[in-house]
């Protein structure tokens, strides 16, 4: 809380007090909102889809998940990249987190997204669909392991929150069915 001076020429304020928090809350948003948003809404959505007959609709149902994967996908990625370059020339370039991290965001902010557009460029330049379909397949591999690291992760932080941890041995086999299902 900032320091307040006295000053004669101004007029009196009043001082609200900060809301008080709970500090017993088990969930992020609501437990309703948690269970939903952490894989629940998939016991509504699943169902749903699966009677989407077959034929007919495949333009229509590819379209629109298009739709929703770009509405949730790009802020998502948006606001990744402020949370990870903001402030990023002294987390690169000053030894306040030392060595090893300066080079692990030297590596990720600017080596390789130079790497990408190289490449990019390399087969744009020689029309070469077939690089790109590898990567294509190289990106899917990438972007499953990191929703599998992600779920893992939110699971980690609901458990936290509810005070319910688990074990070593619990937690190997919850990561084992994570890559399992991602493979």
């Amino acid at each position: 809380m900032a320091t307040q001076y006295y000053r004669p020429d101004a007029a009196p304020q009043v001082v609200v007090p900060p809301p008080q928090v709970d500090r017993d809350q088990r969930y992020l948003f609501n437990p309703v909102v948690d269970f939903l948003c952490l894989g629940g809404s998939s016991l509504i959505i699943l169902p749903l889809i699966l009677m989407v007959p077959v034929t007919g609709y495949q333009e229509q149902v590819a379209g629109t998940m298009l739709i929703i994967a770009h509405l949730i996908n790009h802020p998502h990625f948006a606001h990744s990249y402020q949370i990870f370059y903001r402030g990023f020339r002294i987390k690169a370039f000053t030894a306040d987190l030392g060595r090893a991290m300066q080079v692990r965001y030297v590596f990720s902010g600017i080596v390789v997204p130079a790497m990408l557009a190289a490449f990019f460029a390399f087969c744009l330049l020689t029309a070469d669909a077939r690089l790109l379909g590898y990567a294509a397949n190289v990106m899917a591999l990438f972007v499953g392991w990191h929703y599998v690291k992600q779920g893992y992760g939110m699971l980690m932080v609901d458990a936290a929150l509810k005070r319910q941890y688990f074990n070593a041995s619990e937690k190997k086999v919850l990561l084992v069915n994570c890559y399992a299902v991602w493979v």
